[in-house]
């Protein structure tokens, strides 16, 4: 999902055998996962299935998560690459990701993290345009009036 950036219907056929169990469980509870047919099929017998979560924000929670917890560790040149892709206006996660980074980031043990969303050009203003209204307008104005 993320070497791929598909991060809505991923055909059910990428996963390995050993994944279709745990996978089919958290299916067909239809609480985390979703089983969808591909659209648009040519015929009846080419249809294919595919995987999305339920609900986005969980999706976007979870590559937080994994970003932080995974590719960080592994390397920060490979974090900061990935957190510009998946932080571009453009990109279908960029809202909830960046919301999950920006929050995650401002744990002291997440450091590392955080000089890397300090380098992103617009990362806050995209996910938080009313907190850059309160910080460079309603905040100075307060504080100068104290």
């Amino acid at each position: 999902m993320l070497a791929h950036h598909q991060f809505a219907n991923v055909p059910a056929s990428v996963f390995e055998p050993t994944e279709l169990g745990a996978l089919t469980e958290l299916i067909d509870e239809d609480v985390f996962l979703r089983k969808d047919l591909s659209t648009p099929a040519v015929t009846l017998n080419d249809d294919t299935e595919v995987v999305s979560f339920t609900f986005d924000e969980l999706r976007d929670f979870l590559l937080s998560d994994y970003m932080l917890n995974v590719v960080l560790k592994q390397s920060e040149h490979a974090f900061e690459e990935t957190v510009e892709q998946l932080t571009k206006p453009s990109s279908s996660v960029a809202e909830g990701v960046s919301q999950y980074l920006f929050f995650a980031c401002r744990h002291t043990s997440q450091d590392a993290a955080h000089k890397v969303i300090q380098k992103q050009d617009g990362m806050i203003a995209f996910s938080f345009p009313a907190y850059l209204t309160w910080n460079r307008t309603i905040s100075p104005m307060l504080i100068s009036r104290s």
